[in-house]
C-alpha cells in the first residue's frame, strides 16, 4: 500500500493480482462454450481444452468437417498441439507467422473486455462471471457478422501490405 502519510492511503495494489484465462470458438454456426481457467496455458492445457470444449460442439455444428483458425502462440503450433490435431483430424488453417491477427475473436475479446471494464467489479469472482454472461449473451447475428466479415478483412490487409486495417 502507498501513502502519502500515515492516515489516507492513495494508492492499493496487490502483490500478486490474481488472474484468469478464457478459451472460446465461434463460428457462423455459434460459439463454442467458454473455458475459464487459472492455470497458466500450456500445449497439453491447450489440447486438453480443445478435446473438452471445441471437439463437442464443433462435431454437432459441423457434422460435414471444419478447420480451425488459430494464431501462431508456440502453444497452438507445438508438437504436442500438431499430433493431437492429427490424432484427432482437426484440420487446421495454414497462417502465416508474424502476420496480423484477423481473426473475428479478437473483436469478441474487445467488446468483452469493454463491457467487463465499464463494470464496477470489486473481485475476481465477479469478474469470472460477467465474462461468462458476456459469452452467453453473443447473438447468432454477432458471430455471422463477424465471419462474413474475413473476405474484407483479408483484402484490406492485402491492400495495405499487411499493415494495420479497420478490423
Amino acid at each position: 500500500m502507498w501513502t502519502k502519510d500515515n492516515e489516507r492511503h492513495l494508492y492499493q495494489r496487490p502483490k500478486h493480482s490474481p488472474k484468469f484465462h478464457v478459451w472460446g470458438g465461434v463460428s457462423s454456426r455459434g460459439a463454442m462454450p467458454l473455458c475459464v481457467f487459472d492455470c497458466n496455458m500450456t500445449a497439453e492445457v491447450y489440447t486438453d481444452i480443445l478435446e473438452g470444449f471445441l471437439l463437442p460442439t464443433a462435431h454437432t455444428l459441423f457434422e460435414d468437417g471444419f478447420v480451425l483458425q488459430q494464431d501462431n502462440d508456440p502453444k497452438h503450433t507445438s508438437r504436442h498441439a500438431k499430433r493431437w490435431f492429427e490424432e484427432k483430424n482437426v484440420d487446421v488453417l495454414q497462417w502465416p507467422s508474424y502476420s496480423p491477427d484477423l481473426n473475428p475473436i479478437e473483436n469478441i475479446w474487445a467488446l468483452m473486455k469493454d463491457a467487463v471494464n465499464q463494470k464496477n467489479l470489486s473481485n475476481i469472482v465477479e469478474m469470472k462471471r460477467e465474462v461468462v454472461q458476456f459469452w452467453d449473451t453473443l447473438t447468432h447475428e454477432t458471430l455471422t457478422s463477424l465471419v462474413e466479415s474475413m473476405p474484407n478483412r483479408i483484402s484490406e490487409c492485402i491492400a495495405r501490405h499487411g499493415g494495420l486495417t479497420k478490423y
